[in-house]
């Protein structure tokens, strides 16, 4: 037997002096937190896998909910109204009132809006936003360039409207240059907000 001060006896291996002598009590130790070290780990892959299922199976849910509601919102949808003839202006006029220098504003509408059926659970919100849901109007994209700040144009910036009942009932903007058409809006929203926007065709 050897002793080192600070640390146990253990007994040298005399054909091999660089090895100590492993009791079996110590084996069956060693056994037992080898073991427990690897059912540790296999139930910490199995805890992600089954938390990143369950993200999957959630997300699902939500982007099934939207489809149904917006759907259930189409289907309702017997005849289509006429287009506010000022809608342009109802558009302007909620806009205007978030820029830092709306005198300074140019509005480039590219598309004509369409009547949809927008799912509206509440994941995807604005500075304008009714709370019925699904949300039906007509929905679009318009461009607006302003000046910032510092006085400088900021280029063309989407904004997303929503017009129901003769009234913007939602509006949201998008600066990371994604939205170049409704259906870029379709997809953005159902990726990322589990909302559904559908269009009556």
């Amino acid at each position: 037997m050897i002793e080192v001060k600070g640390m146990r006896k253990f007994e040298v291996d005399r054909r091999n002096p660089g090895r100590a002598i492993v009791t079996k009590k110590e084996e069956r130790m060693y056994r037992i937190i080898l073991q427990t070290a690897l059912a540790a780990v296999l139930m910490f892959a199995v805890g992600c896998v089954s938390m990143e299922q369950r993200i999957q199976n959630d997300v699902a849910d939500r982007k099934a909910q939207a489809y149904a509601l917006a759907n259930e919102g189409l289907e309702s949808i017997n005849t289509i109204p006429k287009l506010p003839a000022n809608w342009q202006n109802l558009v302007k006029q909620e806009i205007s009132g978030l820029l830092k220098d709306p005198d300074s504003a140019k509005y480039t509408f590219k598309e004509q809006p369409k009547y949809c059926s927008f799912s509206n659970l509440g994941y995807f919100s604005g500075p304008i936003r009714d709370y019925t849901a699904p949300l039906i109007g007509y929905a679009g994209l318009v461009f607006v360039n302003s000046k910032n700040s510092f006085g400088g144009y900021t280029g063309n910036q989407p904004w997303f409207y929503m017009i129901s009942d003769g009234h913007v009932s939602l509006l949201q903007t998008n600066n990371f240059g994604i939205w170049h058409s409704l259906n870029d809006v379709q997809d953005h929203l159902m990726r990322s907000y589990t909302e559904c926007l559908l269009i009556k065709e």
